[in-house]
């Protein structure tokens, strides 16, 4: 009884690892799987867009980067960003403002609402 005590209770460490294990797993596909679904929703909202607004991003990181392909060809994109993002995946016009966000949304803000006017 002694040994079979000891194997058991030897066992537990591992099985809880693997239970660990087993629940990181399903945590893992439950993110991928609100994360297809968020973008699914986010190619859709852009699809239908009017202007579309990136703000922050290297543009390098997909499947996200790749949402800048799903607005119509006539809408233009304004991406707010101090750095030299590769922007050559955007066919769309292109207005770059090379600034943080804290100083490029305000400038963009001022030129939507002079260029579309207060809603």
């Amino acid at each position: 009884a002694c040994s079979a005590h000891h194997q058991l209770t030897g066992a537990q460490p591992a099985l809880a690892r693997i239970k660990i294990k087993d629940q990181r797993h399903q945590l893992i596909t439950d993110i991928m799987k609100i994360c297809l679904l968020t973008l699914d929703a986010a190619a859709r909202i852009a699809s239908t867009a009017d202007v579309l607004v990136v703000v922050g991003t290297s543009l390098a990181v997909y499947p996200a980067a790749a949402l800048v392909r799903c607005v119509r060809p006539e809408v233009p994109v304004y991406l707010v960003d101090p750095g030299s993002p590769d922007t050559t995946m955007i066919r769309n016009p292109l207005t770059h403002i090379r600034a943080r966000a804290a100083v490029g949304m305000p400038e963009l803000a001022a030129r939507l609402v002079a260029e579309y006017g207060e809603r």
